[in-house]
Parts: C-alpha cells; structure tokens; sequence
C-alpha cells in the first residue's frame, strides 16, 4: 500500500532525505521548516548508514521513486542520458524491487538499476550483489572521517605511492615483498658477524702465540746486541782512518794557485809549493785521454751540478752517522728499561756507545773536510764555466735550446745542415740547409730560412730577353748553376717568399753580378717616370727578414753519479753497512784521483735528445771542433775547409771552402768567397746619370759565390725573393718581377716615342694645313688638323672634336670640351678630360687617365698606372692594374682594388698590404698604429685578469658555509675559479643573537683581494 512521506534534513548526511511521515525526528524543525535529524530510520528497523558529505536519497519502500530536486543537484556526477522510472526535477534515479537501493542520474542506460537485493549503489558502474556497496565517480571518491569496515577485506586496492608524504592504502603484495627484502637482509647480517667473531677469535689466538715468542726474541737480541755494538765499534774506527786518510791525500794531490784568482789548479808538481800547469794539451779523443780547456768547458755547468749533489751526498752520510749514534744510544736506554736482566749488559752498551761517538765524531770532521775540498773544486768549475761561452743555439721543440749533435741533416758529401729537421739531400753535395726544415736538394745550392727549399738553377744564358717587344742582353752571370733560396716552402698554404733588406747599392755595370737594391731601382723607375710622364707605385710590403746566423757550441749534456748510502735500522746489519760505507769512501778517493780521465768518459757519453748541426766532409758525418777556420775576432766558420781570415773580424763563412776574407763579410755557401765591399752612391748608363743611392756605405759584403770550380766561376741565383720596396731610401733586394715591371713600362714608352717620331717625321713632310677660325688647321695627309672650333691634334688619325680639345698621337681622340688626349689611341671624351698614355680613357667629366691602358670613366676620377681604372665619381685609382670602383674611394698600389663608397684600399683580397710607419693616432678620426693597439690590448687583458681573479676571489667567498644553527662563530676557508684564474677565501660567521647574524671574509687572488662584509636580521 502507499505511504506519505516528508522530507526531513539528515545532519549526518548533509542533505534532505524522504521518510515516512510516521517516522520520528529528533531536535526542532529547521531548514525551511522541515524537521532535521541525525538519524533515520528505514521504516523496515535499521538505521540509514552516515556516510558524511554525500549528497543523495535513500528510501527504502518498494517502488519509491521521490526526492528533492535540491537534494543532490550539487554533488551528484553529470551522467548522460535522461530516461528511467521515477523520475526527479533535479535527476533521474530508479529503485526497483527488492531491498536495493540505487541512486544515480540515468536508469534508461543501466545506470542506477537496482535488480538484485540489499546492495547500495552510488555512481555510474557498480556491482548490483546482494550484499555489496559500490562507490564510483570519475574524479574519485573521497571519504571524511573514520570509515568502519568491521573486520571486512577491501580488495581490488591498486598500489599505493610509497613516500614520506604518502597517504596511499598499501596491499598485500607491496608489504610482501618489504618482508622478504627484510628476511634477506636479517640473514645476511647474521652470517657476515658470525663470520668476523671467528675471525676476530683466531686474531686473538694469533696474538697470543706471537706475545710468546716475542718474549723469546727479546732474551736472544739481549745476547746479540753487545756483539753488534761491538762489531760497530771496530767497523767505524776503520772508516775513520780511510776518510782520514782520504783528506790528506786531497790536501796533497790538488790545490787552486792562490796567486791566479783561481784561474789554475795544481795537479800534483813537485811538491805543494811547486805547482805544475798543464798547457798545449791536445783535444782528447778516447775515453782515457787527458782533455783540454775548450773541451772541458763544455762540462763545467754539468760537473758543477753533479759534484755539488755529491757534496750534499757525503753531507748527508755525515748526518746519517751522527743520528746511527744518536739512534744507538736511545736503543741502550731502551733496553735497560725493558728487562731488569739486562742492567749489566746496558753498562757494556754506554760504555762501547761512547767510544763509537768518539769514532763517529772523528769519521764525521773527515767528511768534512772531503767536502770543503769539493766545494772549492766545484767554485773552480763554475768560474771555468763561465768563461767559456758557445755560439750555436737551436730550439728544436720551440721552448728547449737544443745541442748540435745529430749529424744526421747534411747526407751529401762537404754539405752543412743546421736546424731542426734542416737537410741537405745525398746528391746535393756542397749543399748548405739553415733553418727549420730547411732543405738543400741540389749542388752547391743554399736553403737559408725556415721552410726554404732550393730548386734547380734557371740561368738566363747568353740569348737576350725579350720583354714587350724588346730585347735584353746580354747579362753578367748567366750560367748560374747553384741557387740560393730564401722561400720556396709551403706553409699554411701560401708559399714562403722573403725579402732581403739592409742591402747596400750593387755596382752597375756591365760585368757587375752585385745585387741592386730598391732605392737603384727606384732611380731608374724615376727617369723613366720622367720620360714617359706615368707613375707606378706600391710594391707588396715586406714579409720577413733574413734569419741571423749563430754559431758556437752548445755545451754537452751529462752528469756525474751521485752516491747513495742507506743505513739499516737492524742493529746485526748495521756493522757489515759500515764496512761498505768505508769501501765507498775509499773507492771515491780512488775517482777524485782519476778525475780527467772520468770527464773524458763523460765527454763521449751524449744524451739521447735530438740535436741539428749536421756536418759532412767528403761523405763522412764530423764534428766541428777543430777551431781553425774562424781565425779572426767574432768571426764563424761552419763546415769543412770554411776559412774566415785573421783580419776579417766578424766575418761569416758558412759551407764547404767558403772563404771570407774581409771584415763583415759573409760567404754564403760552397766555395763563395767574399771581396771587398765598393761604395756606390751613383752610377751612369747610357749617358744618363742615376744618383741618390741609399746604402752607399757598405759595411761589408754577402757572396753566395766567387770561388772557382772546374775552371768555371761559382755563381748562384737568389730565388724566392720577395718584392723589394721601392723607395729613395731603401736597401730591399729587388726581384725579377720588379725589374720585369720597370722594363714593360720602358717598352711602352719606347712605343710611344716611336709613334711620336713617325709624328714628327709627318709633320716635316706634310704640307700647309695651318689655317685657324671656325675649322682650324686640316691635313689630309694626317699631319696637323684641327677639327673643333678652336681644337688642335697632331698625328696620323688623330681628332680633337671638342672645343678646346687637343690630341697627340695617332688615332688619339679628344671630343670632350677642353679635353686633352696624348699617346697613340689615347680618348679624352669627358668634358676637361685628359688621358695620357697609350689607348688610355678619359670618359669622365674633369677626370683623368695617366698610363697605358689606364681608363677614367668616373666624374672627376683619376687613373694613373698601367691598365689602372677610376670608375667611381671622385675616385682615384694608383699603381698599375688598380681599380677604384666606389665613389670617392681611393686605390694605391698596383693590383689594390677600391670597390666601396669613401674608402681607401691599399691592395686586394689575397694581396694585401702593410700602412707601416703610421704615427699615433691623435684626434677621433685618426689612424692607429700597433703600439696603440697593443697598449690597449694590455690595458683589456690586464683588466680581465684582475675581473676573472676578482670573480674567482667572490665565489670562494660564496664557498665558506654559514655558521650552523646553535652555534656562534664559524671560520672557513675556500677556493674558487674562473676562466683559469684561481684564489682562495678566508671568512668568518658570528651569530650575534637569535635574529643578527654577521659575516665577513676576504679573498686573496695572483691580481689583488676582493673584501666583503654584511649583516643580517632575521625573523
């Protein structure tokens, strides 16, 4: 039968519920008039669970289908769908037959369906079991407050998070395998300590046996010890008498003359006040030789180091059996203190102790007076040291000086390598090499310079040359047949060239085979210059100098043994060590005696370090000792038969037969022989005069020949010589480039000549043609005509079209007004325009074009030089083949290239140039040279040395740690880095009271301390 209900608010569930009306409600009614309750009961007799913050209905009648619409608006998941029995204004739910309930928003889907009997369901998917309580939601189901499962499983409980802020539920299989890892570990500990008890037992019982047989040791050292001590005793009065006898013979067999400031050393005469000095000793060559000054310098600095370790040696012995007796004498009173059995046996012991004092005292005053003997032997080969100076110096590895050993370079016979990886080819013979991987691969020829390599002769032969048309010849030393090479190598891709500079003006004759330097060249360049009216300039800026010479010997690497003695802490071993201490001593008197002949042994013995003088006479690989061909003062002479004469001071002879005869000369390679240097401050060819020469007070001469082999004088080339500068002051070699440049131009000017008589000639044979007005003067023959206004031309096709215009040559063209044209097919078409030189252009307006080929094309451009070109308005293009493009830029030197607006290029990518001798920039805009940079370079580097170090100093004073809590004062220290800098911190923390703190430290780097402090209140 039906029932009527009321709602009533149910505290425990935090809604309004359905009831029936007879059910009884506790407390008064409130929530809108309706009766609130903590409790309901189902009308069947039980009690509606409390399940806290869950908002939903529960009715327990068959059939029931009735709820507040605001009952569960707020907490009930939005299901789909919108069908079923029963519905609500706020859902829809179902409670079908039986004693189930279900709540939920869609029955229609399965959603809610209660078919089975006494389940609660609540949610979308659930179980509908008897018996059973399904909680779903999408998000998750929270539960408030104590849940009682009373005694009942909860299954199905996923793994829960394992943490210190874990609130997850943990099943079975998580806590099971925590028991298991627990029973693991409780075995293995049981194991290991059953272990390390019966270890620790058996150490016990080991220590025990090894107490008792000490106690047995004890009885039987008591009985050796009086016969060790005994032994001792004997052993150091022997030693005593050797090093005695030791210090006489020293006193007696060498002395320093006292009268020479140390300069001699008395080797034994007739008696001590009879010295005996060894002179004119020859250079020794086997092991058991007496060796000579020169030879024996060489050793000094090594023998100085080697004796001087074995004074500190024999020092140190001398300290070792001072503390032997200390040490003895503490072992006495050791045992008189272990066992009272032995107090008749430490009598015996001081009394020998004291005696073995005496002794050793006696042994220690000989050892000294040994060593005051060494030192003054050592003072004596420290002075020899340092008069003898050596002259050869080669780094092999770019930090170590290096000796000159390893003959291994020159494998030609009489060739000469010197270098690091330097090397004279086996069939170059006579071959010099100088440098690093300097190479000589052809006879008689000269690699000078690192990376230098000589190639094969290119002799110009008595045919002439043929340069534009013209023809040279024939020339002084043209069957050279030996080169000498100052390039030629390869490094980072671009070929090694140099130039040779400080050269003093060459002879110009017919016969002169004297190297020219720039500022003769430049003479020439100008009297040409002057004829032919057009200028060349900048020639490549030098790449680097001639390497320097330097020769002598680098001194032998070697030392002298030192002696090493120990002392054996075992009292029974102690007397048989004394006894080899006193061989040793006396085996070391025995090797003062023999001291020249060890030396000797000493000079052949070499180390293994690379070295790079190599020397080859006649196929067979020598040293370079002999001291007889640098017979005059500083001079050098390297390889076999090279002579400097006794009056040639300073002189350089270098290779085979090189001679070098006059003061400052240098004979470059084998056979040169040098002459006497002539001054030439001008010369005169061909009638004309050339002056002005720099260099005109030579202070000697190089030659790379003279000499005579087969009849034949020995000349070489100079090859791979990088262009000279050509300038009134300068001493640069000039190469064939260069002279091949000057010749070129020299033909066009011949050109140009020649057209001009072919001129001169026609106008001395034409006819009339002077007239003037409107048309100006004609010739139909090509002599003079005038075809502007007032326009003048002269030669065969010439035409001067502008007004104004005037052209001289044939075929030469100015149409421009005011133009000027001179040379053969020379064209000044702008206006004010003038082109000189042969099929030069002057297109521009106002420009001008200077040179063969040279062309102006832009407004107010200037083009002087062989094929130069101004095609920018404003520009100026300078030197032959340069190019101006850029408005207002300017190229200077041949081959420069000028391609942007109001810029100036001195050459081109791949062929630029060095601006030298620039002054210190001043105003704003000014240049700056390398000084400046440099200084400003320092200036940044210095400042990020001290940033870094003052970076590095901050963080080491960020590493000191705070003072801990509870504490008071905390002091640490610190490193710190940075960018390879490092400094160190020392700091300090002060907890002043609960809320101040204060901290201050300072860090200390290579560039100066950083200092910090602070203080901070907290709360």
């Amino acid at each position: 039968m039906n029932k009527a209900y009321k709602t009533v608010w149910n505290e425990a569930l935090g809604g309004w519920v359905a009831v029936s009306e007879r059910e009884r409600t506790k407390g008064k009614a409130t929530r809108g008039g309706c009766a609130a309750a903590q409790t309901v009961d189902a009308g069947d007799g039980r009690r509606a669970p409390r399940l806290k913050h869950l908002a939903v209905s529960v009715a327990a009648a068959t059939g029931l289908s009735m709820a507040s619409a605001g009952a569960w608006a707020g907490d009930i998941v939005n299901c789909s769908g919108n069908t079923g029995t029963g519905s609500m204004n706020g859902g829809q739910w179902v409670s079908t037959a039986g004693n189930g309930v279900a709540t939920g928003c869609n029955g229609g889907t399965g959603v809610g369906i209660a078919s089975g009997n006494q389940y609660l369901q609540i949610g979308q998917i659930g179980s509908n079991a008897a018996g059973s309580i399904t909680l779903y939601s999408p998000g998750g189901i929270t539960l408030n407050g104590t849940t009682d499962l009373n005694k009942h499983k909860i299954t199905g409980v996923q793994d829960g998070l394992i943490g210190a802020n874990s609130m997850d539920a943990i099943n079975g299989g998580q806590l099971f395998k925590i028991t298991g890892s627990l029973a693991s570990i409780s075995t293995g500990l049981l194991n290991s300590l059953s272990t390390s008890l019966s270890t620790a037992q058996s150490g016990v019982n080991s220590l025990s046996t090894g107490l008792v047989a000490t106690n047995s040791n004890l009885a039987s050292l008591s009985t050796s010890v009086g016969n060790g001590i005994n032994s001792l005793s004997t052993g150091l009065a022997g030693a005593q008498t050797s090093i005695g006898s030791l210090s006489t013979g020293l006193s007696n067999a060498v002395q320093y003359d006292p009268n020479s400031n140390r300069t001699r050393v008395t080797l034994g005469g007739a008696s001590a006040t009879a010295p005996v000095k060894l002179t004119n000793v020859a250079p020794g060559v086997n092991a058991t030789d007496a060796v000579n000054f020169g030879q024996f310098g060489s050793l000094s600095t090594s023998a100085s180091t080697g004796i001087f370790t074995v004074q500190s040696r024999v020092n140190s012995l001398s300290t070792g059996f001072a503390s032997v007796s200390t040490g003895i004498s503490t072992l006495s009173t050791t045992l008189v203190g272990a066992n009272s059995t032995l107090g008749s046996l430490s009598t015996s012991t001081s009394t020998s102790v004291g005696a073995l004092t005496t002794s050793v005292t006696g042994a220690q005053s000989g050892v000294n007076s040994l060593s005051t003997g060494l030192a003054n032997l050592n003072n004596g080969l420290a002075a020899i040291s340092s008069s003898v100076p050596h002259y050869v110096s080669v780094t092999g590895d770019g930090t170590t000086t290096q000796g000159n050993y390893a003959n291994d370079g020159a494998r030609a016979p009489n060739s000469v390598a010197i270098g690091a990886n330097a090397v004279v080819d086996a069939s170059a013979a006579g071959g010099v090499a100088l440098g690093y991987n300097a190479t000589a691969g052809h006879a008689g020829s000269v690699a000078l310079g690192s990376n230098a390599v000589t190639a094969a002769a290119r002799p110009t032969g008595n045919a002439p040359i043929t340069i534009a048309g013209i023809s040279y010849g024939s020339f002084a030393g043209n069957n050279a047949t030996q080169v000498v090479s100052v390039g030629g190598g390869v490094v980072g891709g671009q070929a090694v060239t140099r130039q040779i500079t400080n050269v003093a003006a060459g002879q110009l004759n017919a016969a002169s085979t004297d190297a020219v330097n720039g500022s003769q060249l430049y003479q020439v360049a100008s009297a040409v210059g002057t004829l032919s009216t057009s200028a060349s300039t900048g020639i490549a800026t030098a790449l680097s100098g001639v390497g320097s010479l330097s020769t002598g010997i680098v001194g032998l690497n070697s030392s002298i043994g030192s002696l090493s003695t120990s002392t054996s802490t075992s009292i029974g071993a102690l007397s048989s060590q004394l006894t080899t201490v006193d061989s040793r001593i006396g085996s070391l008197s025995t090797g003062l005696t023999t001291t020249n002949s060890n030396v000797a042994a000493i000079s052949t013995s070499l180390s293994g370090s690379r070295h790079y003088v190599s020397v080859n006479d006649g196929g067979t690989h020598v040293g370079n000792y002999d001291n007889v061909g640098a017979q005059a003062a500083n001079s050098v002479a390297i390889g076999p038969n090279a002579v400097v004469s006794a009056s040639a001071s300073g002189a350089v002879a270098l290779g085979y037969g090189a001679s070098a005869g006059d003061a400052n000369a240098v004979a470059l390679g084998a056979n040169a022989v040098t002459r006497a240097a002539v001054p030439t401050a001008s010369a005169q060819v061909g009638g004309i005069t050339y002056s002005g020469f720099a260099g005109a007070s030579p202070g000697g001469v190089v030659s790379v020949g003279g000499g005579t082999v087969g009849g034949q004088v020995v000349t070489r080339q100079i090859v791979n010589v990088a262009a000279g500068q050509v300038a009134q002051t300068s001493t640069d070699a000039i190469n064939g480039s260069q002279l091949y440049a000057v010749a070129n131009e020299v033909a066009t000017l011949s050109t140009t000549l020649a057209n001009t008589n072919v001129t001169l000639a026609s106008i001395s044979t034409g006819v009339g043609g002077g007239g003037g007005g409107n048309n100006g003067g004609g010739n139909n023959n090509g002599g003079v005509g005038g075809n502007g206004n007032t326009g003048t031309s002269q030669g065969g096709g010439s035409s001067a079209s502008g007004n104004g215009g005037s052209s001289y040559g044939n075929n030469s063209t100015a149409s421009g007004d005011g133009s000027s044209s001179y040379g053969s097919g020379s064209t000044a078409s702008g206006t004010n325009g003038t082109a000189i030189g042969s099929h030069s252009t002057a297109s521009g307006d106002g420009s001008t074009a200077v040179g063969a080929g040279a062309v102006a094309s832009g407004v107010h451009g200037k083009a002087d030089g062989y094929l130069a070109t101004a095609s920018g308005n404003n520009s100026t293009a300078l030197g032959a083949n340069a190019t101006a493009s850029g408005a207002n830029a300017v190229a200077l030197g041949a081959g420069s290239i000028a391609d942007q607006d109001n810029t100036v290029s001195l050459g081109s990518p791949g062929h630029e140039r060095r601006l030298t001798n620039v002054a210190p920039g001043i105003n704003g805009t000014d240049a700056v040279n390398m000084n400046q940079l440099n200084a400003v370079q320092s200036s940044i580097t210095d400042v990020a040395r001290r940033a870094y170090s003052g970076i590095a100093a901050a963080t080491a004073l960020t590493m000191i740690p705070e003072v801990d809590p509870g504490k008071k004062i905390a002091v640490g220290i610190a490193g710190g880095g940075y960018q390879g800098y490092g400094a160190s911190a020392l700091g300090v923390n002060v907890r002043l009271t609960e809320n101040i703190k204060m901290k201050a430290g300072v860090g200390i780097s290579a560039a100066g301390q950083a200092y910090g402090g602070g203080v901070s209140y907290q709360w």
